[in-house]
C-alpha cells in the first residue's frame, strides 16, 4: 500500500473520502485533529502546530504529499 492509499484509508475511518484525492473533504475541526493524530500514529510522525494548516490537511493528496515530505521521500 502506498502512502496515498494509506492516507485514503485513514480518512475513510473518519469520513467518506471524495472520489478525487484532490477534492477537499468536509469534516468538523475535531475530526480533522483525529485524522492528524491517526496520520502521526500510522507514519511515525509528529505534526507541529505550525504545520497544521488547511492546505496540508484538506485533501487526501495534500496529506499524502505532507507525509512524503516529512519522511524525506
Amino acid at each position: 500500500m502506498d502512502g496515498r492509499d494509506a492516507v485514503r484509508k485513514i480518512v475513510a475511518d473518519f469520513t467518506t473520502p471524495p472520489a478525487n484525492d484532490d477534492e477537499p473533504f468536509e469534516v468538523e475541526s475535531l475530526v480533522r485533529i483525529q485524522i492528524v493524530e491517526a496520520v502521526e500514529d500510522a507514519f511515525g510522525l509528529v505534526v507541529s502546530a505550525d504545520e497544521l494548516t488547511p492546505e496540508r490537511f484538506a485533501t487526501v493528496a495534500a496529506i499524502a504529499r505532507f507525509v512524503a515530505e516529512k519522511k524525506g521521500a
